[in-house]
């Protein structure tokens, strides 16, 4: 390998590593790369290109989901309804705790679908 072509991964290196540091920090890419003094190009075409940088930028965002549900939780503790009600909508959806519509048709079985309305009653059965 010619001393160029080190050189130029070894500051590539450096410019991922800088990068790093300014995304854990403002969590939004093109803050990051603002404060990094790269372009977006670049984040981008790292992103396609270097598998270990993908996977670096990969463990950044899940020490954000983690801050995000460490946060969720001090909210669920202190009594928010609201954060316990859309952590059971996420996270508790084995359990019932949902409101999606799965609905699978086929074009050949003629299947007849009926929606319920969230207190399982139809219209014409209200009165």
């Amino acid at each position: 390998m010619d001393k160029e072509v080190k050189a130029e991964r070894i500051t590539t290196a450096k410019k991922q590593e800088v990068f790093l540091e300014c995304y854990e920090k403002s969590l939004i890419i093109s803050t990051a790369c603002k404060n990094a003094n790269i372009t977006r190009d670049s984040f981008y075409r790292w992103m396609r290109e270097d598998e270990e940088f993908i996977k670096a930028v990969d463990l950044v965002r899940e020490l954000r989901i983690d801050y995000a549900e460490s946060r969720l939780f001090k909210q669920m503790d202190s009594g928010n309804s609201q954060a316990t009600i859309f952590f059971l909508k996420t996270q508790g959806k084995s359990r019932g705790y949902n409101e999606d519509v799965n609905v699978k048709l086929s074009a050949d079985t003629g299947a007849q679908v009926i929606f319920s309305l969230p207190d399982n009653k139809r219209d014409d059965e209200k009165s």
